[in-house]
């Protein structure tokens, strides 16, 4: 499965998750990193990494991938954040001004994918067989 970065600065990967569906319970894993490697990556504009999913179970009907990314908020969010650490704020705020790059200048977000069916039917296999066969797919590879 693959994450791109279409925006027009660079991201950091987190956290990466995959959860599936098991007997009406959500299993989750946390053993597979980005590119198989580290469970964080940087990811330049305009890329994107490959995040495996071979740690789902065959018999699965759904799974899907969560993570967190972090990008860096810019000059006036660091010096906003600079300003906001002189004075005790109340605690509930620190969750939202984290998220918002408000404690160190860095905008966080979650991203839960949406659920996708394990099983697919022969056509859509082959369509992406094609697809990965296409001269787009191998310049990725």
């Amino acid at each position: 499965m693959w994450v791109t970065n279409n925006a027009s600065f660079d991201i950091v990967l987190e956290d990466p998750l995959v959860q599936w569906e098991q007997g009406g319970t959500i299993v989750s894993s946390t053993s597979a990193g980005w590119s198989g490697k580290d469970s964080r990556t940087n990811l330049p504009a305009k890329n994107a990494v490959f995040f495996p999913i071979e740690d789902v179970p065959k018999e699965v009907t759904r799974f899907r991938v969560t993570y967190s990314y972090s990008r860096d908020g810019g000059p006036l969010r660091m010096a906003v954040s600079r300003f906001l650490r002189r004075f005790r704020l109340p605690q509930k705020l620190a969750p939202w001004m984290y998220r918002n790059g408000l404690i160190d200048g860095r905008v966080r977000r979650e991203i839960e994918g949406a659920w996708i069916p394990k099983k697919i039917d022969p056509a859509t296999a082959e369509s992406i067989d094609r697809a990965a066969g296409s001269k787009e797919a191998q310049r990725l590879k």
